[in-house]
């Protein structure tokens, strides 16, 4: 498996969930996937690209752990890059999500913050779903067939 790949499961998607995993991927050299987090993200940055980038502000809490405990200037930093990437749009949780989120709940004993996260992008019409998290290909993938999901290890 590789980038292209990578690029032929996208296919002509023009918007993409990415979920936490991801941006922990594109944050961390040390990370097996970094290089495809950062490809995906690559895309989602160039104006010339179609595809479009969200994420669930749930992300948000999950991704400012660590640079908070790090201190003021890895916190800001990773602030800068939620707020200010290009392409890169977040998704409120409002009761309709959290509707769908219990769905997701009720159906699949889904967590709580993936079934949030994933209630974003059924909600907002993502096309694909990119992370590093195996649980939600095998668990999710069957009632969603209509997600391209991109489990970033199997392009390793």
């Amino acid at each position: 498996m590789s980038i292209e790949a990578l690029d032929t499961t996208l296919g002509s998607s023009t918007s993409v969930l990415l979920d936490s995993t991801a941006f922990i991927a594109f944050h961390a050299a040390q990370d097996a996937t970094d290089a495809l987090a950062r490809h995906v993200l690559s895309r989602i940055e160039r104006a010339d690209d179609p595809l479009r980038g969200f994420y669930c502000v749930v992300s948000v809490a999950e991704l400012l752990v660590r640079p908070v405990c790090a201190g003021p200037r890895e916190e800001m930093y990773m602030h800068a890059f939620l707020t200010s990437f290009p392409n890169l749009q977040a998704l409120n949780v409002d009761f309709h999500v959290a509707h769908q989120a219990a769905n997701l709940r009720a159906v699949r004993n889904v967590k709580t913050p993936d079934a949030l996260i994933l209630a974003c992008g059924l909600l907002a019409g993502c096309e694909a779903i990119v992370g590093n998290d195996e649980a939600w290909v095998t668990r999710l993938k069957p009632l969603f067939p209509e997600f391209r999901w991109i489990y970033l290890p199997s392009y390793l």
